[in-house]
This record gives C-alpha cells, sequence and structure tokens, in this order.
C-alpha cells in the first residue's frame, strides 16, 4: 500500500519547493491543483484535481491519503478553507497533518469553534490519535524584499 501525502497549494512557491523537496527523496505525493492538465511537477508526483471549498473534490483527492500539508492562499476565504478541509481530512482518517498559515493564523484560535469543542486545529478534537516525536526537512525561500523565511514539514519519526 502507498503511503500518500497530500500537499495543497502545491503549484506556489512554497508547495511547488515541498514537492520538488520531497520526490527528490522518493516521497509518494498527490499534489492537488485546480487544473492537473497545465500543472507541471517532479516524474512521479500525482497531479489530483480539487479545489479546498469544493468538498467532493476534497474528498477525493483526501482518500489513501496518510500525511496532509494544508496551505491555502491568503483570501477572505482563507479560514473557510482550512477549516472545511481540516474537517474532511479528520474524516478521512488522516494519521499527519502540517497546517502552514500564512496570514492572521494566530486571530483564530479562540473563536466559536473551541468555544463549541469542535474546533479542527485543537489536537483535543482528536481523542485516541498519538502524539508521535517528528524530524523535519527545512526548506528556505527568499523573499521579495531579500529577506528569507524557512518551512520544515515533519514527518514521524516512529
Amino acid at each position: 500500500m502507498v503511503d500518500w501525502r497530500l500537499i495543497t497549494g502545491a503549484t506556489g512557491t512554497v508547495g511547488s519547493a515541498l514537492v520538488n523537496q520531497l520526490a527528490q527523496q522518493g516521497v509518494a505525493i498527490k499534489a492537488l491543483t485546480r487544473d492537473p492538465g497545465k500543472a507541471k511537477f517532479p516524474q512521479g508526483v500525482t497531479a489530483v484535481a480539487g479545489d479546498l471549498l469544493d468538498v467532493a473534490s476534497m474528498r477525493k483527492a483526501l482518500q489513501g491519503v496518510s500525511t496532509l500539508f494544508l496551505l491555502n492562499a491568503v483570501s477572505s476565504q482563507e479560514l473557510t478553507e482550512a477549516m472545511l478541509t481540516l474537517k474532511l481530512a479528520h474524516e478521512a482518517g488522516i494519521q499527519r497533518l502540517v497546517y502552514f498559515s500564512v496570514f492572521n493564523g494566530d486571530a483564530f484560535t479562540d473563536g466559536e469553534e473551541i468555544a463549541s469543542g469542535t474546533n479542527p486545529l485543537d489536537p483535543s478534537s482528536y481523542p485516541g490519535v498519538p502524539v508521535r516525536k517528528s524530524t523535519a526537512v527545512e526548506l528556505e525561500f527568499p523573499t521579495r524584499s531579500g529577506e528569507s523565511y524557512q518551512l520544515q514539514f515533519l514527518n514521524s519519526a516512529g
């Protein structure tokens, strides 16, 4: 059985760098894109059609996936996309999740979802899911201003 990783935002700067890095390591990758026919991914990467606001396409993309790297665009729909995808990931039985928030992620840590006990970002929403030690693949990206930022993709260490 293939141990698939689904990378959202796979055609953007961060997502494509992550796809390339993991593909070089021989990781089985599904790269989410709105138009697989236009996407250019390394050999061995499987392009899958999907949109974070399209429930049916996301359910299909998440089938057979063990790890989700969730990166969505900076937009007015960012929180909705994230919450919807996290809920679908939970339904699909995703074992590992990396959520890369790029816009005001800290502003959504005490909202109505937490008060109701249904916040998919809260680890207690997943009883019985083991916490594992992790290692990281670190990537560094230059910004337009010449500075750089780092990204860590966590992998289970055991």
